[in-house]
């Protein structure tokens, strides 16, 4: 994909989610989170503000717990995974 079909790819993107955040743009389009950063480094797209590293630990806590995923240590003192619980 060239460069201006990228910047038109996120473009479009962004104008059918006004909320999206970085990595929900570069999910969407099908490319990376750097190229998406480049693009925005280059001034050829006007991305969001990154997110913090606590804000994006608490979405990413609210996703798994949408999803009925929790994190759990067993007896064995390895790191599982439950769904549904």
């Amino acid at each position: 994909m060239s460069t201006e079909q990228t910047v038109k790819a996120i473009k479009d993107f962004m104008a059918a989610n006004p909320n999206a955040i970085r990595t929900e743009i570069a999910k969407g389009v099908g490319i990376s989170i750097s190229t998406v950063i480049r693009c925005g480094n280059l001034g050829l797209v006007k991305l969001p503000k990154a997110l913090s590293k606590s804000t994006s630990a608490k979405i990413g806590r609210i996703k798994r717990e949408a999803e009925g995923k929790h994190f759990v240590i067993n007896p064995n003192k390895k790191q599982v995974w439950q769904v549904g619980v």
